[in-house]
Parts: structure tokens; C-alpha cells; sequence
């Protein structure tokens, strides 16, 4: 019995069919290999979103405005200045009243701290031309040459320019040389101290001494 060989077209269909299912089997090993189709992995845990850190604020009160300013900044916290209805320029001129939130509450890092401010009043820088009571040397002079005419009630006359003048504990002390004259005419020159305290409206010799 004679078999019939299989023909070209049959041998070269089947070769093709053979190369196209061995390539979807490489491609589909491939594709698991790299992740590709199939349901997505669901297991993997999502990133917790970060929280501020809790701070608590220092006490700043009493302090100068630039000091209280570092003090906040350094541990995390904004700083706004109340300066009312002034204009906060120069901050170390400017002194803390009060601050809000209040010193020992908790924010979150980076909250802002309101300091209510207020400028210090200048202190007047004393005169050294006159006392604390306001006593003047020109009135410390006229009262000293007053002391001089009671005890040389004939003549008595204290030297402005050889006199000299300072304020001691508060007080003026004037020395100086004096011309005084007795009852008979008789001229002399004397050195005399006096201290002086007091007001310019109402001067008080303390002492008034002479000698030759």
C-alpha cells in the first residue's frame, strides 16, 4: 500500500503555528516577569502623611524685642510684632508687654507668636549743671555771697571767676576767694566754703566756713 508523503504546504503551516505559539508563551513569561497585566498588589501599605512637631512657647515677656525674636525663631516658631499704632522698625528698642498664644501653650512648629510691644520712655540724662532738685550753680552762688553778707554784714564779696563749683552727694560746694571789710574800713582777702543745697527757689546753706 502506498503512503502519500505529506505535501510542502502542510509541513510549512504547522511550522508557523508552532513559531507563533512558542512566541505568545515567551511573551507571556516575560510580561509576569515584569509585572505586566494581572490584578495590581494591593498589600503594599500607604506612606503616613508627616505631622508637625508639638512646641511649647517660651516666656518672652519683659524682654527686648530683638532677644525675644531669636528666642521664638530658635525653637521653630514665626514672630509678628503689635506695636499698636507705631510701626516696629528697630526691634531692640522695643520692649515686650505681652505675647499670644500665651508662654506654656503647644503649637505646631512654625506657628507665629504675636508680641505686643511698647517703646520705652526715654530717661532723661541728668544736667550736670544743676542737683537732682533742680538746684542751678548760679543760685548756689547768690545764696553762698547771702551766707558771706550775714557774717560780714560791713563787706562782703565772693570772687566769681577765682571761685570754683561742683556737685558733691547732690549738693553744690563753692570755694573761693572772698573780699571781706569790718566795721573800721579795714579790707582783707579770705577763703571761703560753702554747701549748698536745696531748690533755686529755695537754697539752703548747709555750711559756710572762712579763714585766712
Amino acid at each position: 500500500m502506498n503512503s502519500t508523503a505529506p505535501s510542502k504546504f502542510h509541513l510549512k503551516k504547522w511550522h508557523w503555528w508552532a513559531i507563533g505559539i512558542g512566541a505568545v508563551l515567551v511573551l507571556g513569561g516575560i510580561g509576569s516577569a515584569l509585572g505586566l497585566g494581572g490584578d495590581p498588589d494591593t498589600s503594599a501599605t500607604p506612606s503616613a502623611t508627616p505631622t508637625a512637631a508639638a512646641l511649647t512657647i517660651p516666656d518672652v515677656t519683659g524682654k527686648p524685642g530683638d532677644e525675644a525674636r531669636t528666642a521664638l525663631t530658635d525653637v521653630g516658631l514665626k514672630v509678628e510684632f503689635d506695636g499698636g499704632d507705631q510701626t516696629v522698625i528697630a526691634a531692640s528698642n522695643w520692649t515686650v508687654d505681652s505675647q499670644q498664644p500665651a508662654a506654656g501653650s503647644t503649637v505646631d512648629e512654625g506657628a507665629t507668636v504675636t508680641l505686643k510691644v511698647t517703646k520705652p520712655t526715654p530717661t532723661a540724662t541728668p544736667d550736670a549743671n544743676t542737683t537732682s532738685d533742680g538746684l542751678t550753680v548760679g543760685a548756689a552762688l547768690v545764696a553762698c555771697n547771702q551766707s558771706g553778707d550775714d557774717e560780714f554784714p560791713y563787706g562782703f564779696k565772693l570772687s566769681v571767676f577765682s571761685a570754683t563749683s561742683r556737685v558733691v552727694a547732690d549738693k553744690w560746694v563753692i570755694s573761693g576767694e572772698a573780699k571781706v571789710e569790718n566795721a573800721y574800713g579795714n579790707k582783707r582777702k579770705m577763703q571761703v566754703m560753702c554747701r549748698v543745697s536745696g531748690t533755686d527757689d529755695s537754697p539752703v546753706v548747709e555750711y559756710f566756713t572762712h579763714g585766712d
